[in-house]
């Protein structure tokens, strides 16, 4: 199997299980940070750890968390969007990707209860399989994505602005379904005005470029690096294809 194969298949069995907790119940704490952490979680991380043990690749994960100084890592996060699934809300999913020289250049986003899984070997990207050049129907590229919560900050003033100046809509989105979304064209805008962890973002970045589309820091317009000695990357956009040539407007639009 290759390593993208393997990544797929860790997925998919880990989301089983996450699926298999969701229907019989789970226990679950605060971590030190104050975030959730579920046995869907722990449990998760073990499967995916099993199967990419497999490849002899040091492997970093949200549940077990690694800053030793090397180039090649796998990053994965086993539950992105553990507080949508304590709520049962159907927006989770479970992120892996493989990092070299701090650039993404594998990665799977997979939805446990759609059983959609989006994989990407660097250059092109399947969802279950089919490439998703023959999936890009229903391109809405002045959808902008929100995350699920409602609390009202500096980023959803944000996205306020920047929906004002395309005459588009704002829907919300949990976790890394929402690079999903913009790679398949179905929304256009992604706006991150915080720090993000890099578990949740290393495979969502991968896919938007390959996709065609553009991610980058709003400071700085540079693509981002995935240092296993930060593991944070800095507040970001992220563009859609159709959409990359308003990439100087919307970061004129978010500086103002």
């Amino acid at each position: 199997m290759s390593e993208l194969d393997i990544a797929i298949a860790a997925a998919k069995e880990a989301g089983e299980k996450i699926l298999e907790f969701r229907e019989l119940g789970f226990k679950q704490k605060l971590k030190s940070d104050n975030s959730i952490v579920t046995q869907a979680d722990i449990s998760s991380n073990e499967i995916i750890t099993n199967h990419l043990s497999k490849t002899g690749i040091a492997i970093c994960s949200e549940e077990s968390i690694i800053n030793d100084d090397i180039s090649e890592y796998w990053l994965i996060d086993p539950l992105d969007g553990t507080a949508n699934f304590v709520k049962n809300s159907n927006d989770f999913s479970i992120l892996i990707s493989l990092i070299s020289s701090n650039k993404p250049i594998l990665s799977v986003i997979y939805s446990p209860v759609y059983k959609q899984c989006m994989s990407c070997n660097g250059k092109n990207i399947f969802i279950n399989g089919v490439e998703i050049s023959n999936l890009r129907v229903d391109i809405s590229p002045n959808i902008l994505l929100s995350g699920m919560r409602k609390k009202v900050d500096e980023s959803a003033n944000l996205r306020e602005k920047i929906r004002q100046n395309i005459d588009g809509d704002i829907i919300s989105v949990g976790s890394g379904m929402k690079f999903y979304k913009l790679a398949l064209g179905s929304a256009g805008i992604y706006i991150r005005n915080k720090v993000s962890h890099s578990w949740d973002i290393a495979a969502g970045d991968l896919i938007v470029q390959a996709s065609g589309g553009v991610m980058v820091g709003i400071k700085d317009k540079k693509e981002l690096q995935y240092d296993i000695k930060t593991l944070r990357n800095e507040p970001f956009i992220a563009l859609s294809k159709e959409n990359v040539k308003y990439l100087d407007k919307f970061l004129k639009i978010i500086n103002s």
